[in-house]
C-alpha cells in the first residue's frame, strides 16, 4: 500500500463563491463532452448531457442539458440526434458513444431558480428546440452571443459592452 500525500491549504482568507454567472442568452458552438446515465423520478431512462463551448469569448465554459426516454419526449430526442447530425428517418440504436465527441449549436436562455439554500439563483439553459445543426462553415455567425428578442419586442444586444461583467 502507497502512503497518501497531504496538500495543507490554509483557507481562511479565501473568499467563497456567491454565484456561478450564466452566459449571456444567445447561441454557443458545443461539443458534446460527457452523458451520465440515469433515472427520472417517473422510473425514465435520462441521459445527463454535458456540453463545452469550443469556439469564442465563452470557450471552455460548460452547457448541461437532460434528454428523456419517454413517450411525451420523443419529439425532442428527435430534434437532439438530429440536429447533433444522426440520421433520424429510420429506427436508430441510440448509445452514448454514437453522441460524445459530436458538435452542435446551442440555444440558450436565463432561468431564475430556487436552491436548496432556497435563494433565488440564475443559471443558463438550452431552450426546448434549442440544437441546432453545426456547419463549420458558419462558425463565424457563432463566436459571440446573437442578439435576441425580448418579451417587449425589443431586440438587446449583448455586446461585450453591454455586459454587466
Amino acid at each position: 500500500m502507497t502512503a497518501v500525500d497531504f496538500i495543507e491549504i490554509d483557507f481562511t482568507n479565501v473568499e467563497e463563491i456567491d454565484d456561478f454567472s450564466p452566459l449571456p442568452e444567445g447561441k454557443y458552438i458545443c461539443e458534446l463532452q460527457h452523458i451520465d446515465e440515469r433515472q427520472t423520478r417517473n422510473g425514465d431512462r435520462l441521459w445527463a448531457l454535458k456540453f463545452k463551448i469550443v469556439v469564442g469569448e465563452y470557450a471552455g465554459r460548460f452547457l448541461f442539458d437532460n434528454m428523456v426516454f419517454s413517450t411525451n419526449t420523443l419529439k425532442r430526442v428527435k430534434h437532439i440526434c438530429k440536429n447533433i447530425g444522426l440520421d433520424v428517418s429510420h429506427k436508430l440504436s441510440l448509445s452514448p458513444a454514437l453522441l460524445i465527441g459530436r458538435k452542435v449549436i446551442l440555444d440558450t436562455v436565463t432561468d431564475e431558480y430556487i436552491n436548496s439554500q432556497d435563494e433565488k439563483r440564475k443559471r443558463s439553459i438550452v431552450t426546448y428546440a434549442g440544437y441546432n445543426l453545426y456547419k463549420k462553415d458558419l462558425e463565424e455567425d457563432y463566436v459571440t452571443p446573437q442578439s435576441r428578442q425580448t418579451s417587449q419586442g425589443k431586440t438587446e444586444d449583448y455586446s461585450e459592452d453591454s455586459m454587466p461583467f
